[in-house]
């Protein structure tokens, strides 16, 4: 899969049949023309792997439309124990996320208190769960 990065970057990307894809209705999205649901010019966040000079996809997540939602704001704080992220909006209301096992262990890191922060979730029985977050 190929790539292109906010600055303009190319990445070329692997994947394997455990990689994982959020954020599609593979029953409604996928055809014959998609991977997943996936398509030419889907927004996506790719969390990969690197070995040597191949990098391989270990989890997509689709942006928008129907894929993950976005949203900014100011950490009021990270509990990584707790696995939970709390920001706080431009209207003054707070966010409570769920953070996943990748969210937990991999993103975010070296965001403080007060940082200003993009955090791409999903709602799953009420509650928003942060597959990824990063400085906004």
């Amino acid at each position: 899969m190929l790539l292109k990065t906010d600055d303009g970057l190319h990445h070329s990307v692997h994947f394997v049949d455990g990689t994982a894809v959020h954020g599609v209705n593979v029953g409604r999205d996928a055809s014959k023309d998609s991977w997943h649901g996936l398509k030419e010019g889907s927004e996506v966040v790719v969390h990969f792997t690197t070995r040597g000079t191949e990098e391989t996809a270990v989890e997509i997540d689709r942006v928008g439309d129907g894929g993950l939602k976005a949203t900014e704001g100011a950490v009021k704080g990270i509990d990584r124990g707790g696995r939970t992220l709390v920001i706080g909006t431009e209207d003054g209301s707070e966010e409570t996320f769920r953070l996943t096992e990748h969210a937990n262990k991999d993103a975010g890191k070296g965001v403080a208190k007060g940082a200003k922060v993009t955090v791409f979730y999903t709602e799953t029985a009420g509650k928003k769960v942060a597959h990824f977050f990063s400085p906004a």
